[in-house]
């Protein structure tokens, strides 16, 4: 099979996006549009092109699977980008994809192998996805970004310049149940080997590395899950109210415009429709619902 060929039709239901842990969280996109993605391997660095229906329709190189791209609908000249967490995949984030649809706003969850990379590696790979909507006709940006991914749009948003700042605005950023004072659980676990399991990302959000983070550069909001109990949350481990992986005041961050509090757990706030929907009211206009 040449790097261009697709994939012939009888291996197609052999090539259908796997359902093993490990190889699900393998690949990350470099381009995303109207349910067809262009995504890398983590490992080998092998591409291929992913239909909105899940089957591989072509592997080989980055260019070959571009190619194989069918002619996309415009889109809307304002994306919600939105952004999973540590050991995610993007149809976790299905529930805030609704909330914005009901919210009359277009929105691609990117997909990035967040156990297999530093978070350095994940900038670079979303940058190439959202030059893809650039170069596409989206003119402006707002960031949700659920734990980890949290993180990710403080740097993206927060440098001085990006290879897409050029052509597109960022407008409006939520943080949801993300470590924006790091996570001291993951301080904890770093004592022992546990934390590695979840790979290189799991160092990088304990407080130190965090608190040279910069703030998003641009109007955000932050939402923090917990029990909504000042002397103990969900998790015995952590001082405090918390979500079981985050205390809640790990959540909050100095300069933003808006603070919302979501009795849940950490997982729990996925599926969460009122903090989807404030989400998506955020994103909108300007205002936590």
């Amino acid at each position: 099979m040449t790097p261009a060929e697709p994939i012939p039709g009888p291996l197609r239901r052999r090539a259908r996006l796997p359902l093993v842990w490990g190889r699900r969280h393998s690949w990350t996109d470099l381009a995303v549009l109207a349910g067809w993605r262009v995504q890398r391997h983590a490992i080998d660095q092998s591409c291929r092109l992913v239909g909105p229906d899940g089957v591989v329709r072509r592997i080989g190189t980055a260019e070959a699977c571009l190619a194989g791209l069918p002619r996309l609908p415009r889109p809307r000249k304002h994306m919600a980008v939105l952004l999973h967490g540590l050991s995610c995949r993007p149809e976790s984030m299905h529930e805030y994809e609704r909330a914005m649809a009901a919210a009359g706003l277009s929105a691609v969850s990117i997909c990035y192998a967040s156990t297999l990379g530093d978070m350095p590696q994940h900038l670079e790979a979303i940058d190439q996805a959202l030059t893809f909507l650039a170069d596409h006709g989206v003119r402006s940006l707002s960031f949700v970004g659920y734990s980890l991914g949290g993180l990710l749009v403080r740097m993206l948003t927060g440098r001085d310049r990006t290879p897409w700042s050029d052509r597109m605005a960022v407008r409006r950023a939520v943080l949801v149940a993300t470590p924006n004072r790091g996570a001291s659980l993951a301080e904890f676990f770093a004592r022992t080997p546990f934390l590695g399991l979840m790979g290189p990302c799991a160092a990088q959000i304990r407080p130190e590395p965090v608190r040279t983070l910069p703030p998003p550069g641009c109007g955000f909001a932050t939402i923090a899950a917990g029990r909504g109990d000042a002397r103990c949350g969900w998790n015995p481990l952590l001082d405090g109210d918390n979500d079981f992986v985050v205390r809640t005041r790990e959540a909050q961050l100095d300069g933003a415009g808006a603070h919302l509090f979501i009795r849940s757990t950490h997982t729990g706030i996925l599926r969460h429709a009122g903090a989807a929907d404030a989400a998506a009211a955020y994103v909108r206009t300007g205002r936590l619902g």
